[in-house]
């Protein structure tokens, strides 16, 4: 076995060969017949261990009877050889299993390689989406403070406060978790709200700020911002400011169709500018005005109450009366 380049390390019996069976060895080569432990009993120990179950075997037995050969095959045997041995062909065999154990120790080192590989670049795809989530909140943080400041200084010019803002966020929020939307939704319309009357900000300030009634041609004018907030918000890559848009831009829209600045009716209007539009108005009936005094929040939802189906969805509008309790709790907090 020398000669053919092997280096054999020997053992008398099966005990002994377990002991010294480790990653070094590429063959075992044994007898059917061995004391302790016989060779078919030696395989099946040598088969039901994982570390070693890949190690090639190969048997010589006395018997050449099939049923020898098949016992030996089913003990987890890789070739089988019956005396007398032909050392030519020994040698052979020996060296096709062999070559064919460390073609598969080379092909799970390669596999180990690429695992190995593949966690490196998990890891590094990992770190490049969390440095890409990181920026792109960043950036959609500064947009949103960026319009949130001039939704403030919109506010600040039609003559209410920062406090009016949460509210309106505020109460979308109760409304849209009592309409049973999901999660997703709700946090971003309580987000998003806020900036429905943005476009006041282009609204000249003789008309904005007018203590009186609006004559017919100051009230077109207006009427210009909730188109001119959807231009504002235009064009956005963050889904808050999208759906925004879509708030500053229909808030004014009514179920009926009698609404601005499109005309839109019943579902045709998107659900987070139908739901602003509810809370917007009773926060609007319930707040002074220089042109005229607040209402009580009693005589605010009798005037809602006999619009469900003209000025309001009446579905939103149900649902805001389900979770009042909680709105006028929250509205309590943030009226200064």
């Amino acid at each position: 076995m020398r000669l053919a380049g092997f280096h054999p390390v020997l053992a008398l019996h099966g005990s002994a060969a377990l002991e010294i069976l480790d990653e070094t060895v590429d063959l075992i080569l044994l007898d059917a017949e061995m004391p302790l432990t016989n060779g078919f009993e030696f395989a099946e120990q040598v088969r039901g261990d994982p570390r070693h179950h890949h190690v090639p075997i190969l048997m010589i037995s006395g018997s050449s009877e099939n049923g020898a050969r098949q016992r030996a095959f089913a003990s987890g045997v890789n070739d089988f050889i019956v005396k007398p041995v032909d050392a030519e062909e020994l040698g052979l065999r020996a060296r096709w299993l062999v070559d064919l154990k460390r073609s598969y120790d080379r092909l799970m080192e390669h596999g180990q390689q690429l695992k190995e590989a593949a966690l490196v670049r998990n890891r590094r795809l990992t770190a490049a989406q969390a440095e890409m989530r990181a920026a792109r909140n960043h950036t959609e943080a500064a947009h949103l403070e960026t319009i949130s400041r001039l939704t403030i200084a919109a506010e600040a010019k039609d003559s209410e406060t920062a406090l009016h803002i949460q509210r309106i966020g505020a109460f979308a929020e109760i409304l849209a978790n009592g309409l049973g939307l999901d999660a997703g939704f709700t946090r971003m319309i309580g987000r998003a709200a806020p900036m429905h009357d943005i476009g006041k900000i282009g609204v000249p300030d003789h008309i904005l700020l007018k203590p009186g009634p609006l004559n017919a041609d100051e009230w077109q004018i207006m009427r210009t911002h909730a188109e001119m907030g959807g231009q504002i918000l235009a064009n956005s890559p963050s889904p808050v400011i999208e759906m925004a848009e879509r708030i500053a831009r229909n808030h004014h829209e009514r179920w009926d169709g009698l609404g601005y600045p499109s005309g839109q009716k019943c579902e045709d209007i998107p659900l987070e500018a139908r739901i602003c539009t509810v809370v917007d108005v009773f926060d609007a009936l319930t707040v002074e005005r220089p042109y005229r005094r607040a209402l009580s929040s009693g005589m605010a939802l009798a005037m809602m109450k006999e619009e469900p189906g003209t000025h309001f969805d009446p579905m939103v509008l149900d649902g805001f009366l389900q979770v009042l309790v909680r709105i006028l709790e929250v509205g309590e907090n943030l009226h200064g």
